[in-house]
C-alpha cells in the first residue's frame, strides 16, 4: 500500500475464468494480475489519479520525475501549443529533463522565460535542464506524440 501522494504501478487483478496453459485448462484459484505501466497516486478518498506512464517517468540524479507533470506545468504558458517532455543523456545528471516545446503561431517565448515559469510551479529538481524547441512534434496518425523519436533525435546529440 501507498502512503499518500506516493506515486505506484497500476496493477488489475482478474478473479474469474481459466488459466490456459495450452493442452492443459486449470481453474483459476488466485487472482492473475495485469501491469497497466500506468503510474497512478491514491489520495485520502481513496481516488486514483494516473500520474505517468511507467516509461516516461525520468530519473535524474537519482530522483524520479514524472513527465507528465513536468508537461502540464510548461504548458500553462501562454506561448506554449504543445509539450514533450523526455530524458536526454547528461554527464552530471545522468538523465537530464528536457522539454521539447512546439510553440504556438506568432508566439515568441525563449528558453529562460520557460525555465522561470517552470520554476514557479515545480519543485527545482523536476524544472528541465534544458528546452528544445521544433516546429512541430513528431505524431502517429491518431495524433500521438512520439517521445521515441524525440528521444532518438536528441540523444544522439
Amino acid at each position: 500500500m501507498l502512503h499518500e501522494d506516493a506515486a505506484g504501478r497500476v496493477c488489475v487483478a482478474e478473479l474469474e475464468g481459466r488459466i490456459d496453459l495450452g493442452d492443459r485448462r486449470i481453474p483459476r484459484e488466485l487472482p492473475v494480475v495485469d501491469h497497466s505501466g500506468d503510474l497512478a497516486q491514491i489520495d485520502a478518498l481513496g481516488y486514483i489519479t494516473i500520474v505517468d506512464r511507467k516509461k516516461d517517468v525520468i530519473k535524474t540524479g537519482g530522483v524520479m520525475v514524472a513527465s507528465r507533470e513536468v508537461e502540464d506545468a510548461v504548458f500553462t504558458h501562454p506561448a506554449v501549443q504543445e509539450v514533450a517532455v523526455i530524458a536526454t543523456p547528461d554527464p552530471k545528471w545522468i538523465d537530464a529533463v528536457t522539454a521539447v516545446v512546439e510553440r504556438k503561431p506568432g508566439a515568441s517565448v525563449l528558453a529562460d522565460e520557460l525555465t522561470e515559469h517552470t520554476r514557479a510551479r515545480l519543485a527545482p529538481f523536476k524544472v528541465p535542464k534544458r528546452f528544445v524547441f521544433v516546429d512541430a512534434l513528431p505524431k502517429n496518425a491518431s495524433g500521438k506524440i512520439l517521445k521515441r523519436v524525440l528521444k532518438d533525435k536528441l540523444g544522439a546529440e
